[in-house]
């Protein structure tokens, strides 16, 4: 199953979903930190708080081209256009364009794009992982 045309920065894709799964959605990080007591065998952990949120999404993306200019992304950060009703979470403002409800999340950072499977037709599949600042 396929959601209306998304993007990250200038790159178009379509969002992904396996049949009878979830959509993925925004995961709390946790920051901590585990301190050893010299000459001992115990450990204090201390929660220093949240850390950003973060999301993986299986896409497709139209051309090699195409995955070459999010490629070239990776490690920025972009504006996500994703449509309204994938994630529950408010995004930086939403709209509506050719029909379709759609949210933008400002300064969301692209550190890695795995999973990566080229097609016959010429399109890429890819899972992206995304993060973004601790929401207000």
């Amino acid at each position: 199953m396929t959601f209306p045309l998304s993007r990250f920065g200038t790159v178009p894709f379509l969002l992904m979903r396996v049949p009878g799964e979830q959509t993925p959605e925004w995961q709390p990080n946790h920051k901590s930190k585990t301190f050893e007591f010299p000459g001992g065998s115990k450990t204090y952990t201390q929660i220093l708080g949240q850390g950003d949120w973060t999301v993986e999404y299986l896409v497709k993306l139209d051309s090699q081209a195409d995955f070459a200019r999010l490629m070239a992304m990776v490690n920025t950060r972009q504006v996500l256009r994703v449509p309204f009703g994938v994630t529950l979470y408010p995004g930086t403002r939403a709209f509506q364009e050719y029909g379709e409800l759609y949210k933008e999340f400002d300064r969301i950072f692209l550190p890695r794009v795995t999973d990566i499977r080229g097609r016959n037709n010429g399109s890429v599949l890819a899972t992206l992982s995304l993060s973004r600042e601790v929401p207000t």
